[in-house]
């Protein structure tokens, strides 16, 4: 799900709608491992908590009034489309929440509380 926490969470619970009209939904798990075919973000050189650098989508949208085109990659699985966030490391910080980690796609793990 993407979201922008800072500025919906405390006010509007999962799924939303929140008061600019967005929702989150969850969808069913879907692995596609490209390990052996997909293309190294991190340089081909393992790394942990760390986020790379702008990575362009080819597109750009808007999302709460501002356009996107990049996206960057945290090694600790998510997806973020603003740039400078952390790498979202150790806290365990739960989402959404008022933590720095923001504007971001991001998996859970299966059985643990929503």
């Amino acid at each position: 799900m993407i979201g922008s926490w800072a500025m919906t969470a405390a006010a509007t619970p999962f799924p939303g709608p929140d008061g600019f009209g967005y929702s989150g939904a969850s969808i069913a798990f879907n692995w596609c491992d490209i390990y052996t075919t997909g293309t190294q973000a991190f340089g081909g050189i393992y790394t942990n908590d760390t986020v790379t650098g702008a990575i362009g989508m080819g597109f750009g949208f808007s999302f709460y009034g501002t356009t996107y085109s990049d996206v960057y990659m945290g090694s600790n699985g998510f997806i973020t489309i603003s740039a400078g966030q952390s790498q979202g490391c150790c806290s365990g910080s739960p989402l959404p929440g008022t933590s720095d980690l923001s504007n971001l796609v991001a998996g859970r793990l299966a059985g643990l509380p929503t």
